[in-house]
């Protein structure tokens, strides 16, 4: 910037306001390209620019040389000069935009003109003669014979089709029963042969293949005020009495067992287990001697409730447990 001192000049802008290319040339609008040469031509926000630069406001700046206030006016012919430049050079880039706008029109519209779209031919057939039509004479119409019709045959009488009765369908289904299990069940069906079928619990459940979790909880005693047992029972590995026999030998004594179908096939539910199987499930209470074990009012020596949660099917009874009084044997 010179020293000069010229005469104070009003400006719109400040004069220390640039292009980046050219310092002499300013927008007159908020720009990217605008510099502070005030700063050394520092770039400026386009925020500050609306506020100070371009407002009359501009020597509040604090950018602003506060010592030398007339340095502004140094550069205002420069700044006017070119302004001048910019609107030129930008009235004459107006003026090859549009001539170019206009070859392009004109070509179009000539190349329309010469060349129109052709539309779908019409094909006109020549008119051609016809032949003469041909006078249709009368004959006469043939006398049809009548035809005998022949004998409907009597209908033969089919022999009845014995209806079947379809056999019940279990349908697998997602569901949750309780049943209860007493100190009595898994009892043999005759005392005076231990040998003999046992009577365990029917569930009623029809096992279809599906993964089934047995729940149990609750406290049963082998006699009435005996010791209370848990559906784990003694945890002991074997249940085994050469005079009387468990249940399930090979399981734990005073424990909750089931089998499936067949009780020559037991295993062990305690507190719970889950089963994949097919067939009707049993539990009992793994024990050997059950002539003590409230026989006559099986809630006297408590009960095990079970949860069967799984994917299953009951049968037309459902699932209720057996009281002991109706089993067979007593």
């Amino acid at each position: 910037m010179s020293d000069r001192a010229l005469p104070q000049v009003s400006l719109h802008c400040c004069p220390y306001l640039g292009l980046k290319d050219d310092e002499a040339t300013t927008a007159g609008f908020a720009h990217p390209l605008h510099r502070c040469y005030a700063q050394h031509g520092a770039p400026i926000t386009m925020q500050r620019q609306r506020e100070w630069c371009l407002g009359s406001d501009f020597r509040n700046c604090r950018y602003f040389p506060r010592d030398d206030a007339a340095a502004a006016a140094i550069r205002v012919p420069q700044r006017q000069r070119g302004r001048r430049r910019l609107w030129l050079l930008l009235s004459l880039l107006g003026l090859i935009l549009a001539g170019a706008c206009g070859v392009v029109v004109w070509r179009v519209t000539d190349s329309l003109n010469t060349n129109p779209p052709a539309g779908p031919q019409v094909v006109v057939p020549s008119p051609t003669e016809m032949p003469p039509l041909s006078t249709p004479t009368s004959t006469s119409a043939p006398t049809a014979e009548p035809t005998p019709a022949p004998s409907t045959p009597a209908p033969t009488t089919l022999p009845a089709t014995p209806t079947l009765a379809a056999p019940p369908v279990v349908v697998p289904t997602e569901l949750s029963t309780e049943v209860t299990v007493f100190a009595a069940h898994g009892r043999p069906a005759d005392f005076s042969d231990p040998s003999s079928e046992r009577i365990w619990l029917d569930t009623g459940v029809v096992l279809t293949g599906e993964p089934v979790t047995l729940t149990a909880h609750g406290i049963v005693t082998e006699q009435p005020g005996g010791l209370a047992r848990t559906p784990q029972g003694l945890n002991t590995e074997f249940c085994q009495d050469p005079v009387r026999p468990c249940a399930a030998p090979r399981l734990s004594q005073f424990a909750l067992i089931g089998s499936v179908e067949d009780q020559r096939f037991p295993f062990l539910v305690g507190h719970g287990t889950t089963i994949t199987a097919t067939g009707r499930l049993f539990l009992a209470f793994n024990d050997g001697y059950y002539e003590d074990n409230c026989l006559d009012e099986p809630s006297a020596c408590g009960a095990w409730t079970v949860l069967i949660e799984g994917v299953y099917a009951l049968d037309e009874a459902g699932t209720q447990a057996i009281p002991v009084a109706s089993m067979p044997g007593r």
